[in-house]
């Protein structure tokens, strides 16, 4: 008894071994192994640009891009997983074909034999029909402007039998129009209000916790904290930014010295793009023209690692509390 028990148990054992080596590599492959990124882009009088995002060998490939439209793709294991929507076929010509071949061979479909019984009851209706037109007017259609409604809807003969001037039919008719463009305007200038009432609140909002932030970054205690979320901040970038980087941009406006302040901006990022991209600047001539191509990786370990970094700092962790609920 005592060694069938001991075999169950080495048996669970086993298995949970096992689950728990499954977990632990899956866990591991998520955080190690990296997302690799490759992103193409040109303009030469239209934008147009691809970026592909894998992961694992490209178990896992995105594609997103911009020609002309905006355009996506997920695979999954090769098989196409989700992608953007492109215009079917009509099968219009199809129906259309297939109801002729069939009346090649002189058979008679349910719609023409409903066509030909219409036919002979319109023939035995027609005059009812005219009677009953004569008798009835039509109504007017749902989507006519209001004018047309404030038209069809006065009178043209009064109790008397007698006509309505025509200076009062337009006068009915323009006070009508004002009131339908009153309300329009009433409701555009309240959502309009109801807006800038709602950006000055965030703006407000934004306000206080800036200067809570200039408060909080000019004490003398909080020095250390700050050193390290821009020391971390640093280390972010420099994994998420691109390790790769080729392409050219020429550039030039009518205007020499707006080139000139342009290319004094592309100077202060040179360090950035040094030996990667080459800029070329026109002065005498208005154009626009580029290529760039990117490429990296981002490991969603180190990610976390730098996060949970700053989250480890105590007094980062009452900083940030109190920024919430500033």
């Amino acid at each position: 008894m005592t060694g069938v028990l001991l075999t169950v148990l080495k048996i669970i054992g086993i298995l949970l071994l096992i689950l728990f080596g499954t977990v632990l590599a899956i866990l591991f492959t998520v955080l190690l192994v990296p997302v690799r990124y490759r992103a193409r882009g040109s303009y030469h009088e239209k934008p147009e640009g691809v970026a592909d995002i894998t992961w694992l060998l490209h178990l896992i490939h995105l594609t997103i891009g911009y020609r002309e439209d905006v355009f996506y793709t997920l695979k999954i294991a090769g098989h196409v997983f989700a992608a953007s929507d492109h215009a079917e076929p009509d099968d219009t010509d199809g129906d259309k074909e297939g109801t002729a071949a069939g009346n090649e061979d002189g058979t008679v479909t349910g719609n023409e034999e409903e066509s030909i019984e219409e036919a002979f009851s319109l023939g035995d209706s027609s005059s009812s029909g005219e009677k009953r037109d004569e008798e009835t007017e039509p109504l007017p259609e749902g989507n006519a402007s209001p004018d047309d409604l404030v038209h069809e809807s006065l009178p043209e003969k009064t109790e008397k039998g007698e006509k309505l001037p025509e200076k009062k039919k337009r006068c009915r008719k323009k006070l009508s129009f004002t009131k339908w463009l009153e309300r329009i305007l009433s409701g555009l200038i309240r959502k309009i209000s109801s807006a800038v009432r709602n950006i000055r609140k965030k703006w407000r909002r934004m306000e206080k916790k800036y200067r809570y932030i200039r408060k909080v970054i000019g004490d003398e205690k909080n020095r250390k904290t700050v050193r390290l979320l821009l020391r971390q901040i640093r280390r972010l970038a420099g994994h998420i930014l691109p390790r790769k980087a080729d392409g050219y941009v020429s550039f030039g406006f009518e205007d020499p010295e707006t080139t000139a302040r342009v290319l004094e901006a592309c100077a202060f990022l040179y360090p950035f793009y040094r030996g990667c991209v080459s800029v070329t600047p026109y002065f005498d001539r208005n154009c626009l023209d580029g290529e760039l191509t990117v490429t990296g990786r981002v490991r969603i370990g180190t990610v976390l690692w730098i996060v949970l970094r700053m989250f480890f700092d105590r007094n980062f962790r009452k900083w940030l509390k109190r920024l919430m609920h500033h």
